[in-house]
């Protein structure tokens, strides 16, 4: 059964009971009470059963009184001195038509009569087993895109079947007639067109949201392992500047163990020259202090320029091997065998140079070795030939020998 097809079907709104459909109205009439003067409307079987319970209930009627009309009872017209019966306006009693189902076709009440005929359909469905539902809403109302389709009545259905009929039995295509069909036959279209649409736009959602999530967890991957490098990579960097500053203590050690040991050599200098001034020899020991002073400070300032270019140094070439690695691993077969040939022979190259720098430290350090032991020799070469010339006199000599002069 397709929804999209009117479909009328008629359900009473009048209660019905054993014996068929019950009265849609009912006849009442106006009573009043004697004893208080109350009015209300009763039909016959509520007046009965009222009477029967012993209340004074009396039928209303219409009397003219010198051009007036009043409802009176027939007790209150005789009270009034008029014929119960001839002074009446009409025969009957005053009356009035009560609905049963009053305002069931009211036009306010349409769409409660439409919301619960859908649940009713609805409910027969479920329980029939099918998936389908209907609502008697607007596609407007529930935020549907489709068109409407225009109401085919039952003429126009009828036109539409004798059409249908007189195609297939002259053995052509079948073609709407009226202008409500034809209609309703381009909305019919144009829905499908929107349905397929929205399916293809449902899909591509899809597919985009798989592509976000994907690319989401690209990013997080790429996170990671950049967490991970950077962590490497500063354990690294700190090992290797751990290695840098020991080797650098060793340095400032050996620096520091060649100083004192020239100190001790100058001391032992100046012990054997003695305490009788040698002017030569202390001017020769101030500049050797004075010399090795400049050459301390000149070796700090190096070492502290030394140090923050080699850790300098470290930085960009440890960058530089983590960049060459990377370049290399996306490298093909042949290249990559001549790249790491290349860098084999740079590296052998760099070892040479290493071992050439520190044999010439080791010939600069036995330089000034060997300079500092000539100055020693020079200084004892001095102090012999100092004690080697003429001694002076003692003092008892010189006194004896002023005293005979004079004498």
């Amino acid at each position: 059964m397709s929804f999209e097809e009117h479909l009328h079907i008629l359900e009473p709104l009048r209660e019905v009971g054993p014996e068929g459909f019950k009265q849609k109205s009912e006849c009442t009439y106006l009573v009043r009470d004697v004893e208080n003067g109350r009015d209300e409307y009763m039909s016959s079987q509520e007046l009965k059963l009222a009477l029967e319970r012993g209340e004074s209930w009396e039928k209303v009627y219409r009397y003219k009184e010198a051009g007036r009309k009043l409802e009176l009872t027939k007790e209150q017209a005789a009270e009034r001195g008029l014929d119960p019966i001839k002074d009446r306006v009409r025969k009957q009693s005053i009356q009035e038509t009560r609905y049963i189902n009053a305002g069931w076709n009211e036009q306010d009440r349409a769409e409660e009569w439409r919301a619960q005929w859908a649940g009713k359909i609805n409910h027969a469905l479920e329980r029939a087993g099918f998936e389908e539902r209907v609502d008697h809403r607007s596609y407007e109302r529930q935020g549907i895109e489709r068109v409407p389709m225009q109401h085919e009545g039952y003429q126009i259905q009828a036109i539409e079947r004798r059409a249908e009929r007189e195609a297939r039995q002259q053995g052509r295509e079948y073609v709407p007639v009226t202008e409500i069909r034809m209609s309703n036959e381009r909305i019919r279209e144009q829905n499908r067109l929107l349905d397929l649409v929205r399916e293809q736009i449902r899909e591509t959602e899809r597919e985009l949201r798989a592509a976000k999530e994907q690319l989401l967890e690209m990013a997080r991957e790429a996170k990671e392992r950049a967490t991970a490098l950077g962590r490497d990579l500063r354990r690294g960097y700190e090992r290797t500047i751990d290695q840098l500053r020991r080797s650098l203590g060793q340095e400032r050690k050996a620096e520091l163990g060649l100083e004192r040991a020239q100190g001790r050599t100058e001391e032992r200098a100046m012990v054997r020259a003695g305490a009788k001034g040698l002017g030569a020899e202390r001017k020769m020991l101030k500049e050797m202090r004075e010399e090795k002073q400049l050459g301390i400070e000149r070796s700090r300032t190096q070492g502290h320029t030394k140090e923050k270019a080699k850790t300098r140094g470290f930085e960009h070439s440890y960058l530089e091997e983590l960049r060459a690695e990377k370049t290399l691993e996306t490298m093909p077969t042949g290249r990559r065998r001549d790249e790491e040939e290349r860098r084999a022979g740079l590296a052998e190259r760099k070892k040479l140079g290493l071992a050439a720098e520190s044999r010439r430290q080791q010939e600069l350090a036995a330089a000034r070795e060997a300079k500092i032991q000539e100055q020693s020799r020079e200084i004892a070469r001095q102090r012999e030939r100092h004690f080697a010339g003429p001694q002076p006199p003692a003092w008892g000599q010189s006194q004896s020998r002023s005293m005979g002069r004079s004498r």
